[in-house]
C-alpha cells in the first residue's frame, strides 16, 4: 500500500484562503512565523509519530469501518460547505494575518491549572479557564476529544474521520452533531472567555484581533500544550 507523505506549512503569509486550500488539499499541519528551531523540530518529530501511528491504524481498519469514516467525513465536508454558504464566509478559515497589535507571548497553561499529574483534571480547569461552562455539551465533547487525542495521536490527523465518530459513539449522537457542538463551545469561549486567559495559553496564536480558531486547531493546540507540559515535567 502507497502511503501520501504528510506536508507541513510554515508561513506569514497573509492569504487565509491559500492556506485553507491547502490544508482542504492534503497539507497534514500549518505553523505560522515566526517559530523557533525548538518548536519546529518537536513538531517534525510528532508528524513523524502520527504518520507511523497512523499507517498501522488504517492498515487495520476493516472494510466497512473505512466505509463509514469516509461517508462521515463527506457529510460533515457537506455540512460545513452549505452552513458557510449560508453565512457568506467559510467557517473553517484560519485566521493567520500577522497582526501588530498581537504582541508575541509565551505559551504556556496559567499557574493554576498546571500539570497535576492528573489528565482529565488538568484538562477541566484549563476548559473552566478559557471560560467553556460546563453545563454546555460542547465542553464534555472537548474534554473527551483532547484526552483522546493526547492518547491517540492520529486522533487530530483525521478529526472528521476517527475523533468526531469516537465522540460521537461515545455520547450516542452524531459526527456532525459533536463537530456543531464543539464549535458553538469555542464561541462562547471567544465571546465571555478572558482574552488574557486565552492569550497565555495559545500564546501568539490567538489574540483579540484575530478570530477563534476552528475546531482542529483549538483541539490540536491544547493537546499539544498537554503533551508539552507533561514532557516538561517528566524531564524536570
Amino acid at each position: 500500500m502507497l502511503h501520501r507523505p504528510v506536508t507541513m506549512i510554515v508561513t506569514a503569509l497573509k492569504a487565509s484562503q491559500m492556506v485553507s486550500r491547502a490544508l482542504q488539499r492534503g497539507a497534514g499541519y500549518y505553523m505560522m512565523k515566526p517559530i523557533s528551531n525548538k518548536v519546529f523540530g518537536e513538531r517534525l518529530q510528532q508528524i513523524a509519530e502520527e504518520m507511523k501511528e497512523n499507517s498501522t491504524k488504517q492498515d487495520n481498519l476493516t472494510k466497512s469501518e473505512q466505509e463509514y469514516a469516509v461517508t462521515e467525513y463527506a457529510a460533515a465536508e457537506e455540512s460545513m460547505t452549505i452552513r458557510n454558504r449560508e453565512a457568506g464566509r467559510r467557517d473553517n478559515v484560519v485566521a493567520i494575518e500577522t497582526n501588530p497589535s498581537c504582541p508575541e507571548r509565551k505559551q504556556g497553561f496559567p499557574h493554576s491549572s498546571r500539570y497535576s499529574g492528573d489528565l482529565e483534571k488538568d484538562v477541566t480547569n484549563v476548559l473552566l479557564e478559557i471560560g467553556i461552562p460546563a453545563h454546555i455539551k460542547g465542553y464534555q465533547y472537548i474534554r473527551q476529544g483532547i484526552i483522546m487525542s493526547f492518547n491517540d495521536r492520529s486522533m487530530l490527523q483525521y478529526i472528521t474521520k476517527y475523533l468526531y465518530p469516537a465522540i460521537a459513539k461515545k455520547n450516542k449522537t452524531t459526527s456532525s452533531s459533536v463537530e456543531r457542538t464543539i464549535r458553538h463551545a469555542i464561541e462562547v469561549a471567544w465571546r465571555r472567555g478572558s482574552m488574557d486567559v486565552l492569550e497565555d495559553i495559545f500564546g501568539n496564536t490567538v489574540c483579540a484581533g484575530k478570530g477563534k480558531p476552528t475546531n482542529s486547531e483549538f483541539l490540536a493546540l491544547l493537546t499539544d500544550r498537554f503533551r508539552l507540559e507533561y514532557r516538561e515535567k517528566i524531564v524536570s
